[in-house]
């Protein structure tokens, strides 16, 4: 199975989560957005970073992106999402961007994997919730950077239930 990073960043924390990620997961394609995403389709499991700025607003980087994702098949591809964010400062809106990725993807055929329960989380609201999950890994590496690792740790047993990643 092919595996690859695709990450857009600003303020360069969800390149450091990406830079994390790549370590634990052994994955080397690690591409930020910004570079394009011609190759996305290359691989069989796609972990999607993104940062969620304001109430959920796309970050620069995927928002240039978006519309020729969303004209791509993804219908043999797995997704995971991961979204950065304040989880003190934006506490009433945490990772709501992993919603409008989840939403792409989705309508783009993706099989999204890796949804992470709300517990252990302590923010107000959040629009990326659905019965009770996460719709991907939500990492606040600001003021939680202790939790980052363990939290992907554990989101790789989850995607690993749900995806033969030795394939």
């Amino acid at each position: 199975m092919k595996k690859a990073i695709f990450y857009g960043t600003t303020t360069n924390t969800t390149n450091e989560v990406a830079s994390i990620l790549s370590d634990i997961t052994g994955i080397d394609d690690v591409y930020n957005v910004i570079d394009g995403i011609d190759n996305i389709l290359n691989y069989d499991l796609i972990y999607v970073l993104t940062p969620t700025y304001g109430r959920g607003e796309l970050q620069d980087d995927w928002a240039l992106v978006i519309e020729k994702i969303e004209k791509l098949d993804f219908s043999s591809k797995y997704v995971a999402l991961l979204g950065t964010g304040d989880i003190i400062v934006h506490g009433d809106s945490f990772v709501n961007t992993l919603r409008a990725m989840y939403e792409v993807f989705k309508k783009a055929n993706a099989k999204i994997v890796g949804m992470v329960d709300t517990k252990g989380y302590d923010f107000l609201e959040s629009s990326s919730i659905e019965n009770g999950k996460f719709l991907g890994l939500p990492i606040d590496h600001l003021n939680e950077y202790d939790l980052t690792e363990e939290r992907i740790e554990n989101w790789q047993k989850i995607i690993q239930k749900e995806v033969d990643l030795n394939e």
